[in-house]
């Protein structure tokens, strides 16, 4: 459910920025996104064909994906920072500020 809520949200986003926005760039093709989707379904569909073992392991794939941090948006972010030459300060609440830009992170 988290993993079709963050595609919905991805692509209102991209929607509202347009096709030359900083989150199309940032994302891409999304590989990692629509790859742990389709593992989630095929281990739903597997289970519900009374195949726990091979649905476990389908279900956990995308989980171990997603241990690894994916850092497209960070790293975009941090190379428009260095091309401008604005510093990055983070405040007490969480925001990002860089150069005149806020950010705001969920902590």
């Amino acid at each position: 459910m988290a993993a079709l809520a963050y595609m919905v949200l991805q692509a209102s986003l991209i929607r509202a920025q347009g096709n030359k926005g900083l989150l199309v760039r940032a994302v891409g093709t999304d590989g990692k996104g629509k790859g742990s989707i389709w593992l989630y379904l095929v281990g739903i569909s597997v289970d519900l064909a009374d195949w726990p073992g091979l649905a476990f392991a389908l279900l956990w794939v995308p989980a171990l994906l997603w241990a690894v941090p994916d850092s497209r948006i960070e790293r975009l972010l941090r190379g428009r920072e260095q091309a401008c030459g604005a510093k990055s300060t983070i405040g007490k609440n969480g925001s990002q500020q860089i150069g005149r830009i806020s950010y705001n992170i969920m902590l």
